[in-house]
């Protein structure tokens, strides 16, 4: 191992260990965090952040993600998710917020939201492009956020007396038995937490 790989390893404990208030983090989710910033894929302060909120660290900020919430499938049942978001996650976020990810049923906040703007007499007409964009984008993430309904990723973890116990990311387009996988690598750094029992 080079002293560059020590050296961004030894940073990103760093910064864990800066959020913890009394979590614990598993050897492969420090490598996943390496692997984020090596490969420029995630930008690991909005996982950090999370972690901070998950941790109640004195001035952490509330984050705008869903609220963190245990699996519910069979493979990784006992396991919580909280949600992490990224820039990439901006585009989905839209889509559920305006009702576009239901192909078959009519996004009508959308459609009246839409028909407000154009039919306004208020609004110049060489402006309400800009508008639509405006609402669009801009209040439509907003009002995302305000519900504290942003998603993206998933910070997977385990709960053990009350200390999480940080395991690994997850995303929704891998399968549960990949996460599972990654979590049960972990037993050799927490063998008493009662999901490795299940």
């Amino acid at each position: 191992m080079t002293n560059e790989t020590e050296g961004r390893r030894a940073y990103i404990r760093q910064q864990l260990d800066s959020r913890m208030a009394g979590g614990r983090y598993s050897a492969g989710l420090v490598s996943e965090l390496m692997s984020c910033v090596e490969n420029d894929s995630a930008n690991i302060f909005s996982i950090l952040q999370e972690i901070e909120v998950l941790e109640c660290t004195p001035n952490a900020r509330q984050t705008r993600t869903k609220k963190a919430a245990p699996f519910t499938g069979p493979l990784l049942r006992g396991l919580w998710h909280k949600h992490h978001s990224q820039a990439v996650f901006i585009a989905r976020n839209l889509e559920i917020q305006w009702g576009l990810d239901k192909p078959r049923k009519e996004p009508k906040k959308l459609i009246n939201r839409i028909t407000t703007i154009v039919q306004s007499s208020t609004i110049p007409d060489e402006k309400k492009i800009e508008a639509l964009a405006e609402m669009f984008v801009s209040d439509g993430y907003r009002e995302r956020g305000e519900a504290h309904g942003i998603t993206g990723e998933w910070i997977v973890y385990a709960r053990h007396e009350g200390v999480n116990h940080y395991l690994t990311l997850g995303t929704h387009t891998e399968g549960d038995d990949a996460i599972r996988a990654r979590v049960l690598a972990c037993c050799g750094e927490f063998p008493y937490l009662d999901f490795y029992n299940a």
